[in-house]
């Protein structure tokens, strides 16, 4: 099960990324290297934006780290919430909300970054991003992981 789950998490966490990294870069111009200095400065706080290399690949690690654990949640409750007989589409955006309140209203509120105000548009923006990045391929590789099992 870990394995399916891991890979799972690898993928959603890479498309997660490249969608941040288009999106901060086509609506505010941020670059990639600032997306993961953002990440990280949950962890270390503003001194993160000074970072360099080893600072963005703290942000990346936290990122997968994340996206990795959402997977391995789902693959988790699965079977003991009979998740399998609701359709992938259905678990996806399960996945994708749950995803976002977690991040929104338990680890950044917690982090560094602190807590940000609630804008419908940037919600609307983010549970899209994990309803398809986050949400779709993690469903997809639970309901066929746990078909043949």
């Amino acid at each position: 099960m870990w394995k399916s789950s891991i890979k799972a998490g690898v993928i959603a966490g890479s498309l997660d990324i490249s969608a941040a990294f288009f999106e901060a870069y086509l609506t505010r111009d941020v670059m990639p290297g600032d997306v993961l200095k953002f990440i990280a400065s949950g962890i270390l706080g503003d001194a993160a934006f000074q970072g360099g290399f080893l600072t963005m690949l703290l942000g990346l690690l936290s990122h997968y780290m994340i996206a990795i654990i959402c997977s391995d949640c789902f693959y988790l409750f699965y079977r003991p919430f009979s998740l399998q007989k609701i359709s992938w589409a259905v678990n996806a955006l399960l996945i994708a909300i749950i995803a976002w309140i977690v991040t929104n209203q338990l680890i950044i509120p917690f982090s560094h970054i602190g807590p940000r105000p609630f804008e419908f548009s940037n919600f609307l923006v983010s549970v899209s991003i994990l309803l398809l990045c986050v949400g779709v391929p993690i469903a997809i590789f639970a309901r066929n992981y746990f078909k043949t099992t």
